[in-house]
């Protein structure tokens, strides 16, 4: 009986060594696979960042290098847009002073590189405005005493608008292209 309790406690011992061993390995694995992915995101990064500078006016670099953003005019309405570096709701609408009135969100459905989606968006807005536009939504600027904050902050706030991917209105509320 001795015999056999020895022999269940090195088997016991034994399998928890095995899966130690085990979670070790696939853990090393999951590392280099995620170190891996990483490597290929941040050249994805770079490749994108210089296909947008090959885009973008002496004046757009010299704003993108300074300030992270650049400004655009639309084809159609002759408005001014700034581009700033982010995933979403990063399409500013500026008065004819530069004050931002207004933002556009429209973005990728899945991972893109910002530079990527920053020159998808200079593109769409200098070339079809009105289709750019019209797959956007707009959340317009309130005044507040301590800051500006977009419309949609809070939920409740009038002017928010939301609608499905797909859905056709006019668009009355937004200042968008008719």
């Amino acid at each position: 009986m001795d015999a056999e309790l020895l022999a269940a406690a090195a088997t016991a011992v034994l399998a928890t060594l095995g899966a130690a061993l085990l979670g070790l390995i696939l853990a090393e694995a999951l590392g280099r696979l995620n170190d891996r992915a990483r490597r290929k995101r941040l050249l994805a990064d770079e490749r994108a960042r210089a296909l947008l500078r090959e885009w973008l006016s002496p004046a757009q670099i010299a704003q993108y290098d300074r300030d992270g953003h650049f400004e655009v005019t639309g084809c159609h309405s002759g408005r001014r847009y700034r581009i700033r570096a982010a995933q979403n709701m990063n399409i500013d609408q500026l008065d004819a002073s530069g004050v931002r009135t207004g933002v556009w969100c429209v973005g990728p459905a899945a991972y893109l590189p910002v530079a990527d989606i920053m020159l998808t968006q200079k593109l769409a807005l200098e070339t079809d405005e009105r289709a750019a536009l019209a797959v956007a939504n707009w959340h317009p600027v309130h005044a507040r005493a301590e800051a500006f904050t977009l419309g949609w902050e809070p939920m409740a706030a009038e002017g928010a608008r939301r609608r499905p991917r797909g859905a056709s209105d006019a668009r009355a509320e937004s200042p968008g292209l008719r």
